[in-house]
């Protein structure tokens, strides 16, 4: 770090382009010690009224005379390079320097650390003004990117070398940095790399209704999934650092919308993530090495369930209602539709039904069993039929089977 004081004035009469030994301060001055302490960077300026260099340099205490190092001529008498000074008296001060203050354009607003992208896909390069003498821990660069990356990612400035580009410590994903995006990066010097402050996580909704892929440029889409035709399968591409998408069911069949991981990797330890209802979505993040959910939106419980087609029945009669679920519902419901009037019901009313309610009488049985299974629930009538309360007295009779329908809602 450079350091910066007010009324700092030596003198030296060091001859030649070597470290020079500083005289007292004169009155009304401070040394370059007193003023910034002893191993500090400094801005100098050395003029002995012909011949003059300023540059950046080193101060330390010394004996019996401090000493200050020509470290790095920024402009001098001698075309920018070291001057040969004689062993006549030198003005030495602790100066401002033009090219090392902070850079603001014709507009006055700051563009330090700001430069035109240039270099490849991958590989980026910038040109800074002034140019950087070494990579400093916390320095920052910003630039547009001169295209999309497809991977791990360099920049070297002012061809000091390239260093990585990483993400929390992992090399980007592709697209992580678009071409035009507005890069910045930070330099971290104990691992020899700089970090992306802001990836790419912007995309666009991108709708779909059959099984499809999702490649690491798509990161930051957003996928609606109709499965109305069938189940839906999502295969994204290997993980990588940053890479990210969401996936939405929109449709309200029993189709399921399944996000299978690439080879053995797992969003939160499981190697599928299973969208049953409508609406569910999932919005996923790659840490390079695996996924983590990064928020999930599933339907409320039994807000959302299956029906059954009409089943037609008969006392003592048995049948299979396809419940159309990716495997066994974890609930059902049996309920009966009047579709002709009786005991007090009109067309089209519907009532639920106990399961197992039964009862027997004089050896008959009543009421109805159902066991589910991952196709079908398997439903049997009593060999009496059913009991049904009048809706309008209260009193109880056997309905007639031809009046009614029997039908299941499902819930996984």
């Amino acid at each position: 770090m450079i350091s910066l004081a007010d009324r700092v004035l030596q003198t030296s009469t060091t001859g030649g382009t070597v470290t020079l030994q500083l005289e007292a301060a004169p009155t009304g001055f401070r040394g370059f010690v007193a003023a910034v302490g002893s191993g500090k960077k400094v801005l100098y300026h050395i003029d002995d009224g012909t011949s003059w260099e300023s540059g950046i340099g080193t101060v330390t205490t010394g004996t019996p005379k401090d000493l200050l190092s020509r470290d790095n001529v920024r402009a001098s008498s001698n075309n920018g390079a070291l001057v040969n000074f004689g062993t006549n008296s030198k003005n030495v001060r602790l100066v401002l320097i033009s090219d090392v203050t902070i850079i603001r354009d014709e507009n006055l607003n700051l563009v330090e650390g700001y430069a035109a992208g240039a270099g490849t896909a991958n590989a980026h390069t910038l040109t800074l003004t002034p140019a950087p003498l070494a990579y400093s821990d916390g320095m920052t660069v910003r630039y547009f990117a001169p295209a999309a990356n497809t991977g791990a990612a360099t920049i070297n400035v002012n061809a000091l070398g390239a260093k990585a580009i990483k993400v929390n410590g992992q090399d980007p994903g592709a697209g992580v940095m678009p071409s035009g995006w507005p890069v910045q990066l930070i330099y971290k010097s104990a691992s020899g790399w700089f970090e992306l402050l802001n990836p790419y996580r912007v995309g666009s909704v991108s709708a779909k209704t059959a099984s499809f892929s999702i490649a690491a440029t798509e990161s930051g889409t957003v996928f609606t999934a109709d499965a109305t035709s069938g189940a839906i399968t999502v295969s994204p591409a290997a993980a990588s650092n940053g890479f990210e998408f969401t996936v939405k069911k929109i449709d309200n069949s029993a189709n399921a919308v399944t996000i299978d991981f690439n080879g053995a990797e797992t969003g939160d330890g499981a190697t599928t993530i299973v969208l049953t209802n409508q609406y569910d979505a999932v919005t996923v993040r790659s840490n390079g090495t695996s996924w983590v959910i990064v928020s999930r939106v599933s339907t409320p419980i039994f807000s959302k369930y299956v029906q059954t087609a009409d089943q037609t029945f008969a006392a003592g009669g048995t049948g299979n209602a396809a419940h159309g679920l990716p495997s066994a519902p974890t609930m059902y419901q049996p309920w009966l539709k009047c579709v002709s009037a009786e005991l007090g019901y009109s067309a089209g009313d519907i009532t639920p039904l106990n399961d197992h309610m039964h009862f027997v009488a004089a050896g008959t049985g009543y009421g109805i069993s159902s066991v589910p299974n991952n196709t079908n629930i398997v439903w049997r009538i009593g060999s009496g039929g059913f009991y049904l309360m009048n809706k309008g007295t209260g009193g109880s009779a056997i309905i007639t089977p031809s009046n009614w329908v029997l039908f299941y809602r499902a819930w996984l």
